[in-house]
């Protein structure tokens, strides 16, 4: 999934919406297939093994929600704000589940726990400092807004609130905020 902000960063933004493009129709194509052919399914499943969460047995894969968040966020945002808001679900999001579970003793809200949070907002501060022309202050509002939405939000997969919902967050902060 690193390749599409890195994409985006080197290549036209007409071509990675190609790519984006012609990704999400295979997905899908392949959830239909999943859900309506039982042949198709048993073989998905073997392929794809322990990859497929148990949630996503009857919905759509973290991998097709995050398709359709990476071509929303290409699509309506600035390229800083996409390729953070990007950045925020491929790396941030992923280090603060894999620390959170590990060494998260205190809970927050919902699954979050408070190293995995710090995990999210630490890492998404260099993000944002590295992200060329990006807005510091929008950026860590960003990460704020989605934290606590992320805490909050029941049966929407992460990878398409994430890129969406943070990218919604920094765009308007900088229109309202120049």
């Amino acid at each position: 999934m690193l390749l599409i902000p890195l994409g985006y960063w080197i290549l036209p933004k007409p071509w990675i919406v190609a790519v984006l493009c012609a990704g999400l129709i295979t997905a899908l194509i392949v959830e239909w297939a999943r859900f309506h052919t039982v042949r198709f399914a048993r073989w998905f499943y073997k392929m794809t093994g322990p990859l497929i969460r148990p949630h996503e047995m009857n919905r759509l894969t973290g991998a097709t929600c995050m398709l359709i968040g990476s071509l929303v966020a290409v699509l309506f945002f600035q390229q800083w704000v996409a390729m953070t808001a990007l950045l925020l679900v491929i790396v941030s999001d992923a280090l603060a589940g894999l620390v959170g579970r590990k060494w998260g003793k205190i809970h927050l809200i919902g699954n979050l726990t408070l190293v995995g949070s710090l995990t999210f907002f630490i890492s998404g501060i260099i993000i944002i400092l590295i992200i060329p022309g990006s807005n510091f202050i929008a950026g860590i509002m960003g990460i704020i807004f989605i934290l606590v939405l992320d805490g909050l939000r029941r049966n929407i997969d992460d990878n398409l609130i994430i890129p969406v919902v943070s990218g919604i967050v920094m765009e308007a902060f900088v229109w309202f905020f120049p």
